[in-house]
Parts: structure tokens; C-alpha cells; sequence
């Protein structure tokens, strides 16, 4: 397990997105460089042929910020307002990601960008802090918090799969028969509502290239080791005898809208509706029972240090041991 790692650079990074967020910008009359906001017209075709899915207008990019198209920062960087560029590259996104087309570029307004003075007026424009100096402090401290909750979730892991490994044992096959085709059955309608083929899918990952079947058996692992989790924090929750009482539950539903972006009310309305008391329940209980574990646990990381870990009284602070940890597409 890695040891906890916060340092200035990273106070650093945050600040300087704070910056960026609140920066300004002002239409110049030069070629663009790195680090201006241009706005573009965008013309894709393929054989000739215009591309509508390919093609845009009044498009606002940052020179450097990527993310857009291949090629695209180098085919704008030097032109000035009125002035175009072609280049080839390949779609990303929409029904024709992964096609090659060209591009022409027309660079309509250039304008550059400005970061506020990193000083004591800015900290309190941004922040509840009168200098720059408490609020990197306060940034500091919100860094190592979240570097200590990684840290936790890291050793929480790494206590389920040794408790797993040993007491290792055999699932019913046709409880993981039908788990297995559940998550299969998942994972390709989330393909097909995002119009892509698994092959495409793994093309366009940004990973190192993988056959299908070892997708598919890396899936069934982690279905396996899932749905062990489930079993072992099950039997755990049983022997000691854990509950749920209402203000667990009910902290669990404000932690759900909170992550929905919804109402308490909503998310409770949806709980009833759809029956998903119990399985919430259970979700509060398999979390309580991994809390005892890792509470018990003695981890190192790779310094040697032992981790410092406590029990978490409130279940819903502790990630939900039932994941199996698919990856979503």
C-alpha cells in the first residue's frame, strides 16, 4: 500500500485551477498561441463529402487543453482571426467517433487569457480566508483528509481480499451462473445506449489494447470476488449481530441524493417505489460489517508505517463493500 502523499505541489495545482476558473479574457489582434481562448468554425469531410456531424460554429477552445481533436492545437496555434488551417485527424464522440475525416479550421476571434493576481484580495474573493496564506493552509488540510480517505479505502480493500483468500470457498453455480449473465447483460445495454461495440470500446479505451475475451474473464474475476464479498460481509453481519436503525438509513438516503444531485424526499420516494429498502438495508450492514474488519486489521504501507485505521462509527462513510468493482462503459 502507497504511503500518504500530499505536498505543496498539490496545493499548488488547486490553486492554480482556482485561477484559472476566475481568469478573464480579453480579444487580442495577433496570432493565437498557447493558452488563448479561440473561437472556431469547424468543417469535417471525408472523400469530399461534408461531414454535419463533423462541422460547428462559434466553438470556444483553449489552445492546449486538448480533449477536442488530434492535431487541432498545432492547426491553430499562429493563425489570427479570419485565417484557416486544414489538417486530418480522427472524430471523437458522436455517431462517427473513430472515423477519419478533414478538417478545416477558421480561427473567428482571438482572445487571451488572464489569471487574478495570486494576493489577499483574491483569497477572499474565493474563499471564507483573508490571506492567501490561511487559505493554502485550509488546502493543505482538505488534501491530506482526502489523501487519508484513499488511503483508508486502499486498506479496506486490501483487508477484504486477504479475509477472502483466507477463507476462500465455492459459490453456488447457479447463484454465480446468473450474476455473471446479469453483469454481462449490463455492461452490453450500456454499450448499446452509447452506440459502440465492445471491440470498439476497447479501441477507444486509452488502455493497452485487450482481446475481448480477457475483458470478459477480468469481468467474471471481479464478479466472482464481488459476490464472495457480499457472502463473507453477509455471515459477518449475522454472527455479530449487526442492525440497521432509522438514522442510518436515513443518512444513507441523504447520502444518495447528495450523489444524485436529488432531494432526500426523492430518493425515499424512489426507495419505496421501487422496494429498495431491504436491499439498502443490507447495504448499511455488509458496510458495518467490513468497518468491524478493517477496524481489527493491522496494514502497513510501503514504508513500512502502520496505517492508522478506526473504526467508522456512521456506515454510510464507509465505501460500499458490495461493489464488484466492474468497470463501467
Amino acid at each position: 500500500m502507497a504511503p500518504l502523499a500530499t505536498g505543496e505541489s498539490q496545493v499548488d495545482e488547486q490553486v492554480e485551477l482556482m485561477r484559472q476558473r476566475f481568469a478573464t479574457t480579453n480579444e487580442v489582434d495577433r496570432p493565437a498561441a498557447d493558452g488563448d481562448v479561440v473561437t472556431i468554425d469547424l468543417l469535417g469531410t471525408a472523400d469530399g463529402e461534408e461531414l454535419p456531424d463533423a462541422t460547428a460554429e462559434g466553438v470556444s477552445y483553449t489552445i492546449g487543453s486538448g480533449g477536442m481533436l488530434d492535431g487541432l492545437d498545432e492547426a491553430v496555434t499562429g493563425l489570427s482571426a479570419g485565417e484557416s488551417a486544414e489538417f486530418s485527424s480522427t472524430l471523437v464522440g458522436g455517431p462517427l467517433a473513430g472515423e477519419a475525416a478533414d478538417i478545416k479550421v477558421t480561427v473567428t476571434k482571438v482572445s487571451e487569457q488572464k489569471l487574478p493576481e495570486l494576493d489577499d484580495e483574491f483569497a477572499q474573493l474565493i474563499s471564507e480566508f483573508d490571506t492567501v496564506d490561511e487559505m493554502r493552509e485550509d488546502l493543505a488540510r482538505a488534501a491530506a483528509e482526502y489523501a487519508k480517505v484513499d488511503q483508508l479505502n486502499e486498506a479496506r480493500d486490501r483487508v477484504l481480499e486477504a479475509l477472502i483468500a483466507v477463507v476462500d470457498f465455492e459459490l453456488p453455480e447457479r447463484l454465480l451462473a446468473a450474476e455473471i449473465a446479469s453483469r454481462h447483460e449490463q455492461v452490453n445495454d450500456q454499450l448499446r445506449r452509447a452506440g459502440l461495440t465492445l471491440d470498439r470500446y476497447l479501441d477507444e479505451s486509452g488502455e493497452e489494447a485487450q482481446a475481448e475475451e480477457d475483458f470478459w474473464a477480468e469481468m467474471d474475476e471481479r464478479t466472482i470476488q464481488g459476490l464472495k464479498a457480499q457472502i463473507l460481509l453477509d455471515t459477518i453481519a449475522d454472527e455479530r449481530e449487526l442492525g440497521v436503525n432509522q438514522n442510518e438509513l436515513t443518512e444513507m438516503i441523504v447520502r444518495k441524493a447528495r450523489a444524485n444531485n436529488t432531494t432526500p424526499e426523492a430518493e425515499a420516494q424512489h426507495m419505496m417505489e421501487h422496494n429498495h429498502m431491504p436491499e439498502w438495508m443490507q447495504e448499511i450492514r455488509r458496510n458495518k460489517a467490513l468497518a468491524h474488519i478493517v477496524a481489527e486489521a493491522e496494514v502497513t504501507d510501503t514504508d513500512g508505517n502502520n496505517v492508522e485505521l478506526k473504526l467508522v462509527e456512521d456506515a454510510t462513510d464507509v465505501a460500499d463493500a458490495t461493489e464488484d468493482d466492474a468497470d463501467q462503459v
